[in-house]
């Protein structure tokens, strides 16, 4: 396993994640029903602490390496096909287990396509980077 590729696909991860909410800030308030117009990320202490930056890239870690475990394990190589097993990787188990605990959850689809893109993306480009880097 290529520990380097695994950290910065993580690393890459992490930051689509803060260009992402970012950039749609507004869209992904409205998608958890909270008006941007009127939230004040300094009342949200989730913003201000360091755990869920922390938990988010250990679990990217361990995404990452899982799938170059998986791309070596499929003898997976080039970007297209590494996408390809992205996007199947994400189907089989990033966007359907999001659809399962959103629905319990009362979340509206709109939540469902916002964050399932924002996965979508990394994992196709995590899975092409370790494929292409065989």
């Amino acid at each position: 396993m290529n520990f380097i590729n695994i950290i910065l696909t993580a690393l890459l991860f992490f930051g689509v994640g803060a260009g992402w909410y970012t950039i749609f800030a507004k869209q992904w308030l409205t998608t958890r029903d909270i008006n941007p117009d009127t939230f004040n990320p300094q009342d949200n202490k989730y913003w201000k602490e360091p755990w869920p930056y922390i938990a988010t890239m250990v679990v990217l870690l361990i995404l990452s390496a899982v799938v170059e475990y998986i791309v070596i394990a499929t003898n997976t190589k080039g970007f297209i096909n590494g996408a390809l097993l992205g996007f199947i990787l994400w189907l089989g188990f990033s966007i359907s287990t999001l659809i399962v605990h959103s629905s319990y959850e009362d979340k509206k689809i709109g939540y469902i396509v916002f964050n399932g893109a924002y996965f979508l993306i990394g994992i196709v480009l995590t899975a092409a980077i370790h494929a292409t880097n065989r």
